[in-house]
């Protein structure tokens, strides 16, 4: 140590200062040595293994096609503009809602028979409503688009199944096309 003369002060040396800092660094070395060494040996639990994939329609090797253009109703529904012209459940534990909560079906109801004509109806928070309905044998039977009118849609669906089970599916898609807020439901013809 080196006393200051001024105010009496003391100072650590250079060469003292550089051995506090290699005692610092060594005990640290050693201490990140003996954690490496004598810590419990933890194993990940493993992820378990997925053995059933859910059904997939037989035609495109289970893919979902591209969205249609979001500007062109290529599918076979007729638009309703939000108008409901038949009975809907007011049940809302038989409605079926995207994990979102911005897609809601309130009919058909999951695991109903559907023919059709039949309406398809909800409520949504965008400007419109993109629908894909598959059957078991063929793959997409009909697809296309229904407009939101304040906070409703509404649409008939014509199509012709091969299948005796399907899958409805509602979603929205953005301009480039990406999916979101869907909804699946599980029909029979």
């Amino acid at each position: 140590m080196i006393k200051n003369r001024k105010n009496g002060t003391r100072k650590l040396s250079p060469k003292l200062l550089l051995i506090v800092v290699l005692v610092c660094l060594v005990a640290l070395a050693v201490s990140a040595f003996a954690y490496k060494r004598f810590r419990p040996n933890v194993t990940p639990t493993p992820t378990p293994t997925i053995t059933e994939l859910p059904a997939q329609p037989a035609a495109n090797d289970g893919e979902k096609e591209p969205t249609a253009n979001a500007d062109r109703n290529s599918g076979t529904a007729t638009d309703n503009q939000g108008q409901i012209s038949s009975p809907v459940t007011t049940d809302p534990n038989q409605w079926t809602r995207s994990a979102s909560g911005i897609v809601t079906v309130k009919s058909p109801a999951a695991g109903s028979t559907i023919k059709t004509g039949v309406e398809l109806v909800g409520t949504a928070q965008s400007g419109k409503v993109q629908y894909r309905l598959l059957d078991d044998q063929v793959g997409v039977i009909s697809k296309g688009f229904i407009n939101v009118v304040s906070g409703n849609f509404s649409g008939n669906l014509s199509f012709q199944s091969r299948g005796s089970s399907g899958r409805l599916d509602v979603f929205t898609a953005d301009d480039n096309g990406v999916e979101s807020n869907e909804v699946q439901i599980v029909v029979k013809f």
